[in-house]
């Protein structure tokens, strides 16, 4: 089972996280996508999203280039203790990205910090204008790593008439209760051959999930080509099945025809399982 493995790979990550912040490897191939700019350039008001034990931290705004979306914050520590600042279950119009957010300030110092948010993430969840802001401010003691204190923030911007749409339009894979699972199309990447699945999940149960996959073939062949995706209740996500160049030419294969797969989705939390498929035929 995966999620076991999956388990391990979140405790490496969580140490590594403490001594660096996180950052796209732009090295690697991505999906063939233009440079593009949120093309509504909302803005928040400035706010106090954290005001505790001595630590304040203020959301200024919100600021656009071709390749970045950034939301500045000012960090104020007062407090006696060098501390760690970092984000979890971070959405923009209730669907979840990974911004980049690492601060580390210590006692009795300022720090101008970005959330940085990627364009081509933006675009990949259909994000033209940004909303509403959520997530949770992480603060830790350095050294120790012990939570120093936690807060849940939520805003607004100026774009309040804005409505974000969201992609069904592909084949419902996984329908239980509050949990859906839609694998919407395939696209391949001209200049690197990798070929991605796109998958559109929605979570509106109360607990946080994490949909993986397991067992996949295409075209008869097995390849490690699997889903890891979390999920917020409430939240949504747009995420996809990456298939390697290397691994299809190494069947002989140029493109997908038929994915094989199987659907494993448990709480992010407990660890304990939600549901399993049976195993899916995806034909494109």
């Amino acid at each position: 089972m995966k999620k076991y493995l999956t388990l391990l790979l979140i405790v490496v990550v969580a140490i590594t996280m403490a001594g660096c912040g996180k950052k796209k490897d732009e090295s690697a191939p991505k999906k063939a996508t233009n440079k593009t700019t949120v093309s509504a350039k909302a803005n928040i008001s400035e706010e106090v999203i954290l005001d505790e034990k001595g630590v304040k931290v203020t959301a200024k705004s919100i600021s656009y280039s071709n390749a970045h979306t950034e939301i500045k914050v000012l960090i104020e520590n007062n407090s006696e203790e060098d501390l760690l600042f970092q984000l979890d279950n971070f959405s923009i119009n209730d669907l979840m990205l990974s911004p980049g957010f690492y601060a580390n300030v210590t006692a009795g110092k300022k720090s101008n910090e970005v959330i940085t948010l990627y364009n081509e993430d933006l675009k990949a969840s259909n994000i033209t204008t940004i909303k509403d802001i959520e997530f949770k401010l992480v603060v830790v003691q350095a050294g120790t790593y012990d939570t120093f204190t936690e807060k849940e923030v939520k805003l607004t911007t100026d774009a309040k008439n804005y409505t974000q749409e969201y992609n069904t339009k592909g084949t419902l894979v996984v329908d239980d209760k509050d949990i859906k699972v839609y694998v919407l199309d395939k696209k391949k990447d001209s200049k690197y051959g990798y070929v991605y699945i796109n998958v559109y999940v929605e979570n509106n149960s109360d607990r946080k999930i994490t949909v993986t996959s397991d067992d996949e073939s295409v075209d008869g062949f097995m390849m490690d080509a699997s889903l890891y995706t979390r999920v917020s209740p409430g939240k949504k996500a747009y995420d996809y099945i990456e298939i390697d160049k290397d691994d299809l030419e190494e069947n002989d294969l140029k493109d997908v025809s038929k994915l094989e797969l199987v659907f494993d989705i448990y709480d992010s939390e407990t660890y304990t399982d939600i549901l399993e498929t049976d195993k899916i035929t995806l034909e494109f």
